[in-house]
């Protein structure tokens, strides 16, 4: 699967094994990443486009 997106905001897990990285710009998509580059988890949803901070 080839990712093309442009990342507005990132945040890393406190322990240091997920990137979190949002786009509210293209499809609304916050994306869950391993370490390593591995999709975990993908959410899209149009509130998206509201957050400023990720928890």
């Amino acid at each position: 699967m080839l990712l093309c997106l442009a990342v507005y905001k990132c945040a890393v897990s406190p322990t240091g094994d997920r990137l979190y990285i949002t786009n509210p710009y293209y499809q609304h998509t916050l994306l869950t990443l391993a370490r390593d580059g591995t999709l975990l988890a993908t959410l899209t949803d149009p509130a998206i486009n509201k957050l400023f901070v990720i928890r």
